[in-house]
């Protein structure tokens, strides 16, 4: 053990031995008498050199410096378990907290053998593998906790005699480890299942989620955290899923995967599928939910795909067959849409003729055109027998192909499909492939339901479409007809004749005119890429025009090339205009204007055009006509003749609707009453022709010094009432507009002379203010505190302005006066 001290150390040990044996064996020889000198007493000397080595030790070898560290302090403060093994694997030693961990606290006597009932684990490794106790491994103490344990031998000079073993406690190393290994594998789940809703789950409450769950509730992630799961329950499912969470945490085993309803902020419920698994969140279990939003279907995204193609292809077929009235266009529509179906390389439409016992092809797939000859009515005529498909998988091995078709035209497998319908012979559809195609069971159910529909098109096609045309144009003036009767608006009345006549007839811009007088005056129009200078622009009923001409004859005017005919199509706004159409608009028998229709194509409109605008033109002129009179007479029920301001009934409505807002609001209102002083003068002296123009220029000097937002109102004879709606007033501590404003109307009447035809006459007014007060009053008090005030402006002498307040003199008889 010495040799193992640092050699310091060994200096220091020969320094105190030394120091220690001098006088030892100086007082043995003394005593023995074996001194040169016994009569001498050696002892002292001896003590000096003991002296000389000390000090020689002090200040040579740092004595008093350094000393040996205890062993105990340095092993004893150490937190692993230090063990030192001989080569037998016996404990030679070991520090404190080793012997509390192998119950040897009071053992004194070592060495002793690791025991299987002290560590089983750590005797096996001990006693097996004595060759590799210098790697590291990883044992389990018999309280469950996890050591890592690793020898160190202790060498002398030929072999180790023994080994130092160090375990150390890696128990919460490992949970950690552990912890971060589920919570990466949490978040690789949770990155790499994004587009479904993930939640984790913990108590019953969400404690993560991603933002596609935050979409399907429509709630912010941070207020869904925390959020007790089952909130987002529609109520329908709410028992049996609380079940289901009960029985799972309670550890009865429950389907990871069901089906429920869940139900969103804003109401919304929903079906959702739930897959759910058992996790570890911050150390302790929780539950990882995945929320797949059902109405999605993206599981089912093949299927509505292919239903998808069937059901535009059927669509297709039909909107092909109404809209166009060219039985051959609409043939090669539905070829190509066949051929793109089944991914045909040709599909052909060949139309059977029942005089002739013959097909012809009518219809191929884009680029695919093909004439088969009587090749063609052979594979129909076999199809309608048999009636179903014509399966013909290898035309060269067919004997119902001959050579000659086979050596002109690269078609290897055919799907030739009858087309039938009400037990008429229509044709047959082709589908053809350059290759050998086995054709499956879906291609050919498919195929049929697609001949079936291609039959009833065709079928409706020859049969109906005179028949259907009309019924399209009927319908079209009917809802015409509707739409534009539903309204007595003017505006609208012409933004559905525009809208709906479009439906009937193609045109690239059109103008409705109204007739004024011996002008046609444009108040709408549909088309034109500066509507601004097409709006209001007249023509004149006498002047070289093609709309004098349907104005002069009454009856439709087409132009089939109008720049040829007039000069003015030639020039802008008009330049874009060939064919042109005009329509006159008569309700009994008054012709009130017309529609004019332009065309970017010569030649545009056709006979049958000009029947359905004429149709239509009947139907609208008479909505046209009632808009017109409606709007004409809400203005006389609304405004007073003489002037033209609104009436008192009218008055009487915005202001109910005004006093409304600003009581919700909160905002000011005054109202003011003016009366024009000796205004019974003017007509005695100069007659009420005199006395109705004194009006009429008083109405408009005041109009001209409102706002756009005050009302003006004829309250009855010379009286007249205005609102000021937003108008400050005596209740407010700065301004009192209400009051400048009447002053201004008072000021501009004494101040201008109103010409007449008796010359001018000089007049003044007095007024009456009132404001809303914070009591609320209503609009009835508010108009008669208004009066009031006007009354005592009266009274004090006329031509002033009186603004109602609590301290008010009453009027002197008691009554308001009547107006």
């Amino acid at each position: 053990a010495i040799r193992r001290l640092p050699p310091v150390y060994h200096r220091q040990i020969k320094i105190i031995l030394a120091a220690c044996m001098v006088p030892l064996a100086t007082d043995l020889l003394y005593t023995f008498k074996l001194t040169p000198h016994p009569e001498i007493e050696p002892v002292p000397l001896a003590f000096l050199v003991t002296g000389a080595l000390i000090s020689y030790g002090m200040f040579g070898e740092q004595l008093l410096n350094l000393s040996p560290i205890a062993r105990a302090r340095l092993v004893d403060v150490v937190h692993d378990l230090m063990i030192v093994v001989d080569q037998r694997g016996q404990i030679t030693d070991l520090n404190h907290i080793a012997r509390q961990h192998l119950g040897l606290e009071h053992v004194a006597r070592l060495p002793i053998p690791i025991t299987a009932e002290q560590w089983p684990d750590l005797h096996q490794w001990v006693t097996e593998a004595t060759d590799r106790l210098s790697e590291k491994h990883i044992l389990p103490s018999p309280d469950g906790r996890q050591y890592e344990i690793q020898g160190f031998p202790l060498p002398t000079a030929a072999q180790p005699e023994g080994w130092l073993l160090v375990l150390r406690d890696i128990t919460e190393q490992l949970k950690l480890e552990q912890d971060l290994r589920a919570s990466e594998a949490l978040h690789r789940a949770i990155s790499e299942n994004a587009y479904h809703g993930i939640a984790v789950v913990q108590d019953g409450r969400f404690q993560l989620c991603n933002s596609r769950l935050s979409e399907m509730l429509e709630t912010p992630q941070e207020e869904i955290i925390g959020q007790d799961i089952f909130q987002f329950l529609a109520p329908s499912h709410y028992d049996e899923v609380r079940q289901r969470y009960q029985r799972r945490t309670q550890g009865s085993e429950e389907p990871p995967r069901y089906h429920t309803m869940l139900k969103s902020a804003s109401g919304r419920e929903f079906p959702a599928e739930l897959n759910i698994s058992e996790v570890v969140y911050h150390g302790e279990p929780a539950l990882l939910v995945y929320v797949r939003d059902m109405t999605s279907q993206v599981l089912r995204e093949e299927f509505l795909q292919k239903q998808a193609r069937q059901q535009r292809l059927l669509n297709e077929i039909t909107k092909a067959v109404i809209q166009s009235g060219n039985l051959e266009e609409t043939l090669n529509i539905l070829a190509d849409r066949l051929g793109e179906l089944l991914y045909a390389d040709h599909c052909l439409i060949a139309l059977w003729d029942e005089e002739k016992h013959s097909a012809q092809v009518a219809a191929a797939s884009a680029g695919h055109s093909l004439t088969l000859g009587k090749q063609v009515t052979t594979l129909t005529q076999i199809a309608f027998e048999q009636q179903k498909p014509l399966i013909i998988e290898d035309s060269e091995q067919s004997p119902l192909i001959d050579e000659e078709f086979s050596q002109r035209f690269p078609l290897r497998s055919m799907l030739v499909i009858p087309l039938q319908a009400d037990n008429h012979k229509l044709g047959a559809a082709l589908i053809a492939f350059t290759q050998p195609h086995t054709f499956t069971g879906d291609e050919i159910s498919l195929g049929e339901q697609v001949g079936q529909q291609i039959g009833l098109a065709i079928y409706k096609s020859y049969l109906l479409e005179e028949a259907h045309r009309r019924a399209v144009e009927a319908e079209t003036l009917r809802q015409a007809s509707l739409l534009v009767t539903s309204t007595l608006q003017l505006e609208q009345a012409i933004h559905h004749i525009l809208q709906q006549l479009r439906e009937v007839v193609p045109y690239d811009s059109a103008s409705v005119q109204l007739l004024h007088g011996e002008e046609l005056e444009i108040v709408g129009q549909y088309g034109f890429t500066e509507p601004e200078k097409i709006i209001g622009m007249r023509f004149s009923t006498h002047a070289d025009n093609p709309n004098s001409i349907v104005i002069q004859t009454r009856q439709p005017h087409v132009l089939q090339d109008a720049p040829l005919a007039y000069n003015e199509f030639s020039q802008p706004p008009h330049d874009h205009i060939r064919g042109w159409m005009g329509v006159p608009l008569i309700v009994q028998d008054r012709i009130i204007g017309m529609l004019a229709l332009d065309s970017r194509t010569p030649n545009r409109f056709t006979p049958d055009h000009v029947r359905m605008a004429s149709a239509f033109a009947a139907h609208v002129a008479i909505a046209l006509e009632n808009a017109r009179l409606y709007e004409y007479t809400h203005q006389l029920a609304i405004t007073d003749s003489l002037t033209g301001l609104f009436n008192r009934r009218h008055f009487m409505e915005i202001a109910q609707r005004e006093h409304q807002r600003a009581l919700r609001y909160r905002r000011p209102l005054a109202v003011i009453m003016m009366d024009l002083d000796h205004f019974k003068r003017v007509n005695d002296k100069h007659g009420h022709l005199i006395g109705d123009q004194v009006l009429r220029a008083t109405a408009l000097v005041c109009l001209d010094h409102l706002r756009e937002t005050d009302v003006m109102a004829r309250y009855g004879g010379e009286e007249f009432v205005f609102l000021l709606p937003e108008t400050n007033g005596i209740y407010h501590p700065h301004e009192n507009a209400s009051a400048a404003v009447a002053e201004r109307l008072r000021q501009v009447i004494a101040d201008n002379a109103i010409k007449t035809q008796a010359g001018e006459i000089h007049i003044t007014a007095s007024l009456g203010v009132a404001d809303l007060s914070p009591e609320k009053e209503k609009l009835e008090t508010l108009i008669n505190r208004a009066d009031h005030a006007l009354y005592v402006a009266k009274q004090r002498g006329r031509n002033r302005v009186v603004t109602w307040t609590p301290d008010l003199p009453p009027i002197s008889n008691g009554q308001f006066p009547s107006h």
